[in-house]
């Protein structure tokens, strides 16, 4: 177990232009020793945090807050900047009510996870250019950012949440990897390989096999409803009205374009700033299929696709269904209240 022993005082001649901590998830496939090695010849001792468990990242993100860094950047894929950013939260949180006015910092991403739907957002560059993106932001080349509002599900923020067949992939996933995880095929499984055996092994023949279940989804903030080019169709629907009642497949809301593998699945989620892009789709398996290409470009659109913008809603299920926060497996919910963060956050452009 490896974390930074928490310093006091930055010694002078590490000063920068940007102060700029690098958080690592150390159990995440890519970060290994070979990255460490590389990392430690661009980035200061002091400012490089591996941890293995969420102890650790309490307590980094404790140290992140106390130093005061103008920009945070984490590695290890969606999942792991919502963890560690999660954490920079409550601590900012918790010395706000004591009076205090931490700054949040900036963040940045380091494409080296699984997915990677916010480094597809911000241009994050993979392989050698991560070192690249960390060394071009502390030297003040780039200084760009993406603003963003987080959309927050049980206390968690994340870019994106989701109830049904989205949220299925995940969980089926991680029981897949688990399964396999002390075999010789536990690398194999650990990416790509593991996703395409949930979707195909577990998955697919789940929903061919079962019918969709009856969802309700109530408004209790502001909701629009959009057409299939993304324009709003309707006045404001009121706090209280049903934005949608009847089965469904998919449920999910994001504030960024993107799941992982750059899956643009929230292709009207930056028409407002401060609002989310809720999907709603009573679609099946050989639908989405037939038709994954634009799918996965964000341009597909049927008639049993319901498209929204809003900031607060409840999701009631008439079963238990797997529910994701960020791209993290989160289990199985049969109620959930998703609603736009207050805070927005900056995330480095590279581009």
């Amino acid at each position: 177990m490896y974390v930074q022993p928490i310093r006091t005082q930055r010694p002078a001649e590490q000063e920068l232009p940007v102060r700029l901590a690098v958080l690592l998830n150390a159990n995440a496939k890519r970060v290994n020793a070979k990255l460490r090695a590389k990392l430690a010849h661009v980035v200061p001792e002091s400012d490089l945090f591996f941890t293995h468990t969420f102890e650790e990242a309490r307590a980094v993100a404790r140290q992140v807050v106390s130093e005061g860094y103008e920009t945070v950047f984490t590695g290890g894929g969606d999942g792991t900047f919502v963890g560690f950013f999660n954490e920079i939260m409550a601590v900012i949180e918790r010395e706000r009510q004591e009076g205090k006015s931490p700054r949040i910092p900036k963040m940045g991403i380091l494409k080296l996870g699984t997915g990677n739907a916010l480094a597809s957002l911000c241009n994050a560059n993979g392989g050698n250019g991560v070192l690249d993106d960390i060394l071009r932001t502390r030297s003040g080349e780039c200084s760009g950012v993406k603003r963003i509002h987080l959309v927050s599900a049980e206390g968690k923020r994340a870019p994106f949440i989701g109830v049904g067949l989205d949220a299925g992939v995940l969980n089926h996933y991680v029981e897949t990897k688990g399964a396999l995880a002390k075999g010789p095929l536990a690398n194999i499984f650990a990416g790509g390989a593991g996703y395409f055996t949930a979707i195909t092994c577990k998955l697919i023949p789940k929903y061919l096999l079962s019918s969709n279940p009856d969802i309700e989804i109530r408004n209790r903030g502001v909701a629009y409803r959009l057409n299939a080019a993304g324009d709003i169709i309707d006045p404001p629907m009121a706090p209280g009205a049903i934005l949608y009642k009847g089965p469904s497949t998919i449920v999910a809301a994001g504030t960024i374009p993107y799941f992982g593998y750059k899956f643009r699945m929230f292709p009207f989620s930056e028409k407002r700033p401060g609002l989310m892009h809720l999907r709603v789709a009573p679609i099946s398996v050989p639908q989405i299929l037939a038709n994954l290409p634009r799918f996965w470009n964000g341009t597909y659109r049927a008639d049993n696709i319901f498209e929204f913008l809003c900031d607060d809603v409840e999701i009631r299920s008439d079963q238990k269904l797997p529910f994701q926060i960020g791209g993290d497996a989160e289990g199985y919910r049969d109620y959930v209240r998703i609603h736009v963060a207050k805070d927005a956050v900056d995330i480095v452009d590279f581009k």
